[in-house]
């Protein structure tokens, strides 16, 4: 899922995709098959869990943080940023979580 600064929206059987200026190109929001990190979301919580470093700077921290980002058709993670917020608005707690989806394998790209 994306923040779009400009979208179309059009149907394609059951796959659903907007237009992303930013991108420059049809990006798919709704796929038959939505794309998945290893055997899917338990691997994904496993993968945070393991890799993400409290930041020292941050004394306390309770909420959570909304990653938007693209997966390739290859899998790669393309344009991550946190879903409402500007980067100059990033808290450290942003910035680790962003970090820690930057060092993800490849997913399983959706398929339509």
């Amino acid at each position: 899922m994306m923040h779009l600064s400009c979208a179309a929206q059009t149907r394609t059987d059951t796959c659903k995709w907007e237009y992303d200026s930013l991108f420059h190109s049809k990006v798919y929001t709704w796929v038959d098959q939505m794309p998945q990190y290893k055997e899917g979301q338990t691997d994904v919580l496993q993968f945070f869990s393991k890799n993400f470093k409290y930041p020292i700077s941050q004394k306390r921290f309770q909420g959570s943080v909304n990653l938007a980002f693209i997966i390739t058709a290859s899998g790669e993670i393309r344009n991550a940023s946190v879903l409402g917020k500007e980067k100059k608005n990033f808290t450290e707690v942003d910035k680790e979580a962003l970090r820690v989806l930057s060092i993800m394998q490849r997913w399983q790209p959706g398929e339509c």
